[in-house]
């Protein structure tokens, strides 16, 4: 007879609500709760490929980050296999453009495009220190109800001597910033 669209923000509310039979669907399961889900026989998980993506910003307007050399060593810094592993659990599609797999008649698989930001850290460290870039603080805003992929890049960019702080935001916040 109706619909209900109930607004759960919080991700493990979410979750909580479909396990207590509070809500019927959910069309945004947490990463961290996949499993869980996916391995309850009360439930059906349905994935398919979606629009939405996953980057890493950087304001090339500010110092250090006005020379291309800088950013391409953060670039080159992270493996995106990795990553995805890491950050999604393997359930991502790693892109190597702003292009989502979802739009397949313009998507490139990563395997078919050569880029000069490929992960390589040999490459990434000789270019921080090239730069002078060693040590350097970066901010980085994150969703606050989802911060595993920011933990993720402070981890990856540890390793050529960056350091990150990140900066949990709501969805408006992080908008208006």
């Amino acid at each position: 007879d109706r619909i209900v669209v109930s607004l759960i923000p919080d991700p493990s509310s979410r979750v909580a609500a479909l396990e207590a039979g509070d809500i019927d669907f959910a069309s945004d399961l947490p990463t961290t709760h996949y499993d869980q889900i996916a391995n309850n026989d009360d439930f059906t998980v349905v994935g398919a490929p979606g629009t939405n993506w996953v980057s890493l910003v950087i304001n090339h307007a500010r110092p250090p980050w006005d020379n291309v050399d800088a950013r391409m060593a953060v670039a080159k810094a992270i493996d995106k296999d990795a990553f995805n592993e890491t950050a999604f659990l393997g359930l991502a599609v790693p892109s190597t453009s702003a292009i989502a797999p979802a739009f397949g008649w313009v998507y490139q698989p990563p395997e078919e495009v050569d880029t000069p930001q490929a992960f390589n850290l040999d490459e990434a460290r000789a270019l921080v220190e090239q730069t002078g870039i060693a040590g350097t603080t970066i901010k980085l805003m994150v969703a606050a109800d989802n911060t595993r992929p920011g933990e993720v890049i402070r981890n990856v960019l540890a390793d050529i001597d960056l350091n990150v702080e990140l900066e949990p935001l709501q969805d408006a916040a992080w908008s208006e910033r």
